[in-house]
């Protein structure tokens, strides 16, 4: 069975979009707070990613893990002082860490500018290196067109 690689593709956005739609729910729905700042610690992972990737030559599963310690890390530091404030005020705070970090990935030339980071790794699991949405290995990849 073939799918093409759009359909994959869409599908892999789906699946992080809904991943930020359920965290931003259990902060808004659950705990009741207003958050603006969702979107900078999705781009610290994402940079913290392509980073790791492209300037020290970690491979892809590094790459991820490292982006969950760095934004985690960096959640828990930004969090501490907003633990303070309440209502407008926090909206106030997460909007200004969003801002902050936009202009840091925007005109610090070492995150690839306004252009952003290009050329990353693809994802690899055992063996199967993941281009484009299909699988690519030598072996299999001819298998994959004829079935």
């Amino acid at each position: 069975m073939f799918i093409s690689e759009y359909v994959i593709s869409v599908a892999v956005f789906v699946g992080i979009w809904v991943t930020l739609a359920l965290s931003l729910n259990i902060l808004t729905g659950y705990a009741g707070q207003v958050s603006l700042g969702q979107a900078a610690f999705f781009g610290i992972g994402a940079y913290t990613s392509a980073v790791l990737s492209l300037k020290y030559g970690c491979p892809f599963w590094a790459g991820f893990l490292g982006a969950i310690l760095v934004t985690g890390l960096v959640g828990m530091v930004l969090g501490l002082p907003s633990l303070r404030v309440r209502h407008d005020f926090l909206v106030l705070a997460t909007m200004g860490i969003n801002f902050v970090v936009v202009a840091v990935f925007k005109y610090v030339d070492y995150f690839g500018g306004a252009m952003g980071m290009v050329n990353i790794l693809a994802p690899s699991v055992l063996g199967y290196t993941f281009w484009g949405g299909m699988p690519s290995n030598p072996m299999t990849t001819p298998l994959l067109y004829l079935g």
